[in-house]
């Protein structure tokens, strides 16, 4: 009765470690044929044209070129004439500043030299005047002096 035992339960112990193979081989075969990844594929017609590439990093952005603007004046700032990262040309305005303080600069100049040519106009007139009553006899040098004074500073 051993022997039955052992006769029919060796081929059947082996019949299921076959269909255990069998079956262990055939589902892995089969798992990447039917797995499906998350992005469909899709085709199209080849044509030449401009591809955006946007590339994102952490790190520090160095120009090619500075340039340090001096000013010659100073004063109050009215408006800025670019942006920050424009190209800007050489004699181009970048900026404009207040003009009333300059004005009321020149205009006291202009006040100034009019009030010298007329001290002049005056010293020459009376230089004459002078000049007349020296050939009679009578000199002022410091007159004279105070004239040619004149006449330099303008």
């Amino acid at each position: 009765m051993v022997r039955i035992r052992y006769w029919v339960g060796v081929p059947v112990v082996l019949a299921l470690g076959a269909v255990g193979i069998f079956y262990q081989t055939s589902k892995q075969t089969d798992r990447p044929s039917r797995r499906t990844t998350g992005n469909p594929v899709t085709t199209t017609d080849v044509r030449r044209q401009d591809v955006a590439v946007y590339l994102t990093g952490l790190g520090t952005v160095t120009a090619f070129n500075r340039v340090t603007v001096h000013v010659r004046v100073d004063g109050e700032l009215q408006a800025v004439n670019f942006t920050e990262g424009q190209d800007v040309k050489r004699r181009r305005s970048i900026a404009q500043i207040d003009p009333r303080p300059f004005q009321a600069q020149l205009d006291q100049a202009e006040a100034t030299k009019a009030h010298d040519e007329a001290q002049l106009a005056i010293a020459k007139l009376g230089s004459r005047t002078l000049h007349v009553i020296g050939r009679q006899g009578l000199r002022h040098p410091a007159k004279r002096r105070y004239a040619a004074r004149l006449d330099r500073a303008i």
